[in-house]
């Protein structure tokens, strides 16, 4: 009569002490940083596919090519001078530069997992900021692994404006302007399946529903750097990059409706 008395209590006292266990084991568990920006957003929201700030970079050394996982460039110009600095913005940034004018140096950043993504949105944002007014190769918005497809090149100029032209065969428009010092915030939304792009920055829509022109390729690459006539000692500096993709999203002041296509906007 005492061995099920026994097995009831053996198998009580192993049903007890499965949810202390598994707990112990959840603490344990290591979490990606791409894993925890998902589950920021939600489990149905949208998913970050590259998460840069470069908080966590070693200072004063040139950046690693790691890829996104790490928050690095999958690739740098061996002529790019790509060095995280704690100065002169608030957080660690990335500073771009070069030595030698006469080619367009840039370091080219990826998605998670090597994603190219053909449908839904894509949201990217950045913070930029030049020490002086000179050309710099803001970001080249491309494919996964070549750029020969522009969903979107902006471009930084002398004369402190901003620059953008995509693939769309449509002249490039001035969509802002720059300062010497001064941080300057640009997010841009594609949406793949209408094959347009909006941008606002510094949250100020300046631009709504442009085409892009490509039809082939999706969106998989980020190239930040300098232009052929960027002046040797010239410094650009890029912070808080981050892109994330989903359906439906919309930038700041883009959702539809009578505000679209506003007077100011650039289509």
């Amino acid at each position: 009569m005492r061995t099920p008395l026994l097995l009831a209590m053996l198998l009580y006292s192993l049903h007890a002490a499965t949810p202390a266990t598994a707990g112990r084991r959840a603490d344990l568990a290591v979490t990606p940083r791409a894993t925890v920006a998902d589950a920021a957003t939600g489990a149905s929201g949208p998913r970050v596919l590259l998460d840069a700030d470069f908080d966590d970079q070693p200072l004063d050394s040139p950046i690693g090519i790691g890829g996104p996982t790490l928050g690095q460039p999958v690739s740098i110009h061996p002529d790019l001078l790509a060095i995280v600095r704690d100065a002169p913005r608030p957080s660690p940034s990335l500073e771009l530069a070069h030595d030698t004018p006469g080619l367009a140096r840039t370091a080219r950043f990826e998605f998670l997992e090597s994603e190219e993504v053909m449908h839904g949105d894509v949201e990217l944002r950045f913070v930029f900021r030049a020490e002086q007014l000179d050309f710099f190769s803001l970001v080249y918005v491309r494919e996964q692994a070549s750029s020969s497809r522009s969903f979107l090149t902006m471009s930084l100029h002398p004369s402190g404006a901003i620059h953008a032209n995509d693939a769309s065969g449509e002249p490039s428009i001035d969509v802002g302007s720059y300062l010497p010092g001064v941080d300057c915030e640009v997010h841009v939304t594609f949406h793949l399946d209408a094959g347009t792009w909006d941008l606002a920055i510094d949250d100020v829509p300046v631009v709504l529903g442009r085409p892009h022109g490509v039809e082939d390729r999706g969106i998989g690459g980020l190239l930040f750097g300098t232009d052929h006539q960027t002046q040797a000692g010239s410094l650009l500096y890029i912070d808080t990059l981050r892109v994330r993709r989903g359906d439906g999203i919309y930038a700041d002041g883009f959702e539809p409706g009578p505000g679209a296509g506003s007077p100011g906007a650039a289509r």
